[in-house]
């Protein structure tokens, strides 16, 4: 087995495993939130979710992350026992949702950036050895 080959199929295993522990973590805050009458913000749990996600760098696990909190914010108000008024528990419900959107959409961006500038810091880095090495003589 090549290095190579290796290294794909360890990721593969951890990226399996990350997405198995997503999906552990937001069964249980969806177990959590159906337990829990209307009013509760629980639900605010899919939040840090989302965005320790987005931080790793992994784009798509974050979207699907976010459409499963979406869909579990959603099913959680249909599902929770009595408790708020309902109008008031889908207004609380979807600020939360957009609360998370704009999270992760903040992340990815600021991410993306982060990436630019130090692929940019690297090229200076680069222009300014040349520079220096092309000077040297």
């Amino acid at each position: 087995m090549t290095s190579n080959t290796f290294k794909n199929v360890v990721a593969g295993r951890l990226r399996w495993e990350f997405l198995a522990g997503l999906a552990t973590l937001a069964g249980l805050i969806f177990a959590i939130d159906v337990l829990t009458p209307l009013g509760t913000v629980e639900w605010l749990l899919y939040l840090p979710m989302c965005v320790l996600i987005a931080w790793s760098g992994r784009t798509r696990e974050t979207v699907t992350a976010s459409l499963l909190a979406t869909v579990f914010i959603v099913l959680g108000a249909v599902l929770s026992p009595p408790g708020d008024p309902i109008w008031v528990a889908a207004i609380n419900r979807s600020l939360g949702v957009l609360k998370i959107w704009l999270a992760i959409a903040l992340a990815i961006s600021w991410r993306k950036a982060a990436g630019q500038l130090a692929m940019q810091a690297q090229h200076d880095a680069d222009s300014r050895l040349a520079d220096i090495l092309e000077n040297a003589d």
